[in-house]
C-alpha cells in the first residue's frame, strides 16, 4: 500500500516545501504530478459567476483564505513509508521524504493507493458531523467504442437499478434512510456518484455504493425502462441552447477524437445501444485502477482506508498488459469528421470554439482568467460588444477543461436574422485579446471573479470533494491544490499570449451563421 500525507492550509499562512513572503509556495515545490492517472475536470462557465463579491487579499498579505480548503500543499511520505510516490503507469520511480506532520492550522489530506489500484483521498475536517462521499471512475464517454456511444451515461443510470442481490431503488434507499440523497453525473472523462451523509454512516454507505457501481444487475426489463427515461432526458435537453451549442463546437473542434461525441450520445445512439454493449463497456472500464474515492469530513483517514479496502475487494484488479492495450485503444478511437457530428442547434444560436490540446497547469489557469475577462456578465468584454444585439444572460464564454486539454468557447443567442453580425462580434472579442494585452485592472477583476467562484465551490464538504475527485481522476491533484497560486500569477501578457497561440482564427470552429457546424 502506498500512502502520501498532504497538508492543506486552512488559514492565511499556506505552508509548503519552500515559501515566498506571505506564505505562497515557490514554483517547482515538490508535488503530486505523476501520482495519479485517469480522467475529468468540471466545465467552468462565466456568464454568471456565483460569487457576487470577489475575495479581497487576507490582511497582512499571503495567498491563503480563511474559507479556502484548497489553498496550498505540503507533500511528503510518512517517515515509516518506504514505497515510492508514483502511480500506475509511471515510467520511473520517484521518492520524496520530508516532515510527516500536518499544518498547525490545517486539515490533513491523505492520499492512499490500494493494492488493487484504487485511490483514496481523505480530507479530515471535523467542524461538522458530516462526510462528503464522491466516487469517481475514469470511464466517461471518451472511453466508448463507436458501437457503445451513450454507454457511460446509460450505466450511470443503471447503477441505481440494483445489483444481483439488491433491487431497483435499494441504493437510493440506503442513502435516504440516513437523511442523505445520492446524485450522479457523467462527463467526457468520467462518471461520479456523490452525497453528503452523517459521518457515522459513511463507512457503511461507501460499501453499498462501491458494490452498486461494481456489480450493476443490468436487468433486461430495467434496461428498457431506463432507456425511455434517458430518451426523455435527451428530449428535454434539446431546449438548452448552451448545451447544444457546446456539443456542436466539441463535435467540430475535436473532430476525429472521442471528445467529439455528446456525453449522453444522441437519441439514435441510445436506441441502438444493446445491453451486451453496456456489459462490455462496464467490464472493460470499471476497474479498480480507474477509481478514485474521495471522502471529506469528520472521519479519520484510517477508518476510510479500512472501509475502502473492504469496499474495493470485489472490483476487478489491475489489468493484464493485453487488457490494458485493448482498454487504451478504446480511448483513442476515430469518430466521423463530419462538421457538427449531427448535433442540432436552435435557430439564432451562434458559437465560436477552439480546441486547446495538451495544456499545462498555467495554461489552464490563463484560460480560466481569459474566459472570465470576456464573459463575465458584469464586467466582461463580450456583453459590452454585444450590447443592443443580445442580453448578457444570452451570452456565455466557457473554459471546458479535459484530461487531454480543453475547449474554449463563446456562444450567444440572438434573433436569427442577426446571427452573422453576432458571429463577427465573437470573432472581434477574441481578436482583441490577441491584438494587445488587456489592462491590469481587467485581469485583476477577472482573477477575482475566478477565485470568487472557486471559493464559492469549496465552501462545502461536497464542493471540496468534487474538485479533489475531478483533479485526482485526471492526474492533476497538484494543479487543484495550487489553483489559487496559478490564478494569481496570470498576467496581461499571459492572456494575450494565450489568445495568440491557442485562439488563432485558423483553428476556430463555428456553429450557426453559416459556420462549420
Amino acid at each position: 500500500m502506498r500512502a502520501v500525507l498532504l497538508s492543506l492550509a486552512l488559514g492565511a499562512s499556506t505552508i509548503g516545501p519552500a515559501l515566498l513572503p506571505g506564505g505562497c509556495p515557490l514554483p517547482g515545490s515538490p508535488g503530486l504530478i505523476g501520482l495519479l492517472d485517469s480522467t475529468p475536470f468540471p466545465r467552468r462557465a462565466h456568464p454568471r459567476p456565483p460569487a457576487p463579491h470577489p475575495p479581497s487579499p487576507v490582511a497582512g498579505g499571503g495567498c491563503g483564505e480563511p474559507r479556502a480548503l484548497l489553498s496550498g500543499i505540503h507533500c511528503s511520505l510518512p517517515r515509516n513509508e518506504a514505497q515510492t510516490a508514483t502511480g500506475p503507469g509511471d515510467a520511473g520511480a520517484r521518492k520524496q521524504r520530508g516532515s510527516s506532520g500536518g499544518t498547525q492550522r490545517g486539515a490533513a489530506v491523505h492520499l492512499t493507493q490500494l493494492a488493487g489500484g484504487a485511490r483514496v483521498v481523505v480530507l479530515e475536517d471535523r467542524r461538522s458531523p458530516l462526510a462528503a462521499i464522491d466516487l469517481w471512475v475514469g470511464a466517461g464517454s471518451a472511453r466508448e467504442q463507436p458501437e457503445e456511444r451513450g454507454a457511460a451515461h446509460f450505466l450511470e443510470h443503471m447503477v441505481f437499478k440494483g445489483t444481483p442481490e439488491r433491487g431497483p431503488g435499494a441504493l437510493d434507499s440506503a442513502f435516504e434512510d440516513t437523511g442523505a440523497v445520492l446524485s450522479a453525473a457523467t462527463t467526457r472523462d468520467g462518471i461520479h456518484f456523490h452525497s453528503t451523509v452523517p459521518a457515522r454512516y459513511a463507512a457503511e454507505l461507501i460499501a453499498v455504493l462501491c458494490d452498486a457501481v461494481a456489480r450493476p444487475a443490468l436487468d433486461p426489463a430495467e434496461t428498457e425502462r431506463e432507456r425511455r427515461v434517458i430518451l426523455d432526458e435527451l428530449a428535454r435537453q434539446g431546449s438548452d441552447w448552451r448545451r447544444a451549442t457546446l456539443d456542436a463546437l466539441f463535435a467540430s473542434a475535436w473532430s476525429g477524437h472521442p471528445y467529439a461525441s455528446p456525453v449522453a450520445g444522441t437519441a439514435r445512439d441510445v436506441l441502438a445501444l444493446r445491453r451486451e454493449a453496456l456489459a462490455a463497456f462496464h467490464g472493460r472500464e470499471f476497474r479498480a485502477e480507474r477509481a478514485v474515492l474521495v471522502v471529506a469530513g469528520a472521519l479519520p483517514s484510517e477508518e476510510v482506508r479500512a472501509a475502502a479496502e473492504r469496499a474495493f475487494e470485489a472490483w476487478p484488479a489491475r489489468q493484464s498488459p493485453g487488457d490494458s492495450a485493448r482498454s487504451a485503444a478504446s480511448g483513442v478511437r476515430t469518430v466521423p469528421a463530419a462538421g457538427g457530428g449531427g448535433v442540432a442547434t436552435p435557430a439564432g444560436t451562434v458559437g465560436l470554439g477552439f480546441a486547446v490540446r495538451q495544456a499545462d497547469a498555467q495554461t489552464r489557469a490563463t484560460a480560466e482568467v481569459a474566459a472570465a475577462l470576456l464573459g463575465d456578465a458584469r464586467g466582461g468584454r463580450l456583453p459590452r460588444l454585444l450590447r443592443g444585439l443580445a442580453d448578457p444572460e444570452q451570452t456565455a464564454v466557457e473554459w471546458s477543461p479535459l484530461r487531454e486539454g480543453g475547449l474554449y468557447s463563446l456562444a450567444v443567442r440572438v434573433a436569427p436574422a442577426r446571427s452573422g453580425e453576432a458571429l463577427k462580434r465573437l470573432e472581434s472579442a477574441v481578436a482583441g485579446l490577441a491584438a494587445a494585452p488587456p489592462s491590469p485592472a481587467e485581469v485583476d477583476y477577472a482573477r477575482r471573479r475566478v477565485l470568487g467562484s472557486w471559493l464559492f465551490e469549496t465552501e462545502t464538504l461536497g464542493g471540496v470533494a468534487k474538485r479533489l475527485g475531478e483533479a485526482a481522476i485526471s492526474g492533476r491533484l497538484e494543479d487543484e491544490l495550487t489553483f489559487r497560486r496559478a490564478i494569481e500569477r496570470v498576467t496581461p501578457e499571459d492572456v494575450q499570449a494565450f489568445a495568440r497561440e491557442r485562439l488563432r482564427p485558423d483553428s476556430a470552429v463555428r456553429t450557426g451563421a453559416g459556420g462549420d457546424s
